[in-house]
């Protein structure tokens, strides 16, 4: 969660101190532009993914922020301290340990354990979770990988309509710097989604998952 919120924070920093050094930041807001941009990136994923892989992503993207890392030497270490504490103290005791209730998967199998699952019908549980946790985040990862492909497309529209409203303009002069700037802003606006957001969250999920699943 950490490194997510500082990335975040270090891309908008950068590109907020490259727009107030210009001489005129108001240039770069332009609502309409926002409008096409994000709008049309929102509707289109929409129309693209069905329900059940937007509230997967939905859940996904809530986990991402509320969990804390744990470093892999960290996890060896809880499961080698469990291993010791099994044989004296009580498995809901186990599950309620403060450094294990983020890890869904590891309180699972704690959980099979205390309702006495074989050992071999507990591997095969735990299996078929793992394979949905996985399909859960590709889905995930593809959603926010598709968007980070529309909002570039939007920005280019964005574009192509403010340059259609600049010619139409081209008459009335004072009309024209207006419709240039919906023009050139939807495309940066798009750049930006996709650069900062987009395709960032998309490589997150798919770290998110090779941690959750290994």
């Amino acid at each position: 969660m950490i490194t997510t919120i500082l990335g975040l924070l270090c891309s908008i920093a950068i590109i907020m101190l490259a727009i107030v050094t210009q001489s005129d930041p108001a240039q770069f807001l332009n609502w309409k532009a926002m409008l096409i941009t994000l709008g049309g990136t929102i509707a289109a994923t929409l129309t693209y993914f069905s329900s059940p892989a937007l509230d997967f992503t939905t859940n996904v993207l809530l986990k991402m922020f509320k969990r804390k890392e744990v470093i892999g030497y960290k996890l060896i270490e809880i499961i080698v301290d469990i291993s010791k504490e099994i044989h004296f103290k009580d498995m809901l005791e186990i599950m309620n340990r403060e450094d294990i209730k983020d890890l869904e998967f590891l309180k699972k199998g704690l959980g099979l354990i205390a309702d006495d699952v074989q050992p071999k019908h507990l591997k095969e549980i735990l299996v078929r979770q793992s394979r949905a946790i996985t399909s859960q985040y590709r889905v995930t990862e593809r959603v926010f990988a598709v968007a980070g492909g529309f909002a570039p497309m939007f920005g280019m529209i964005g574009t192509i309509l403010g340059l259609i409203a600049m010619l139409g303009k081209i008459s009335t002069p004072e009309a024209i710097l207006p419709a240039m700037g919906i023009a050139l802003v939807t495309t940066l606006y798009g750049l930006l989604l996709s650069a900062i957001f987009f395709i960032p969250f998309s490589g997150k999920i798919r770290d998110l998952n090779h941690f959750e699943t290994n």
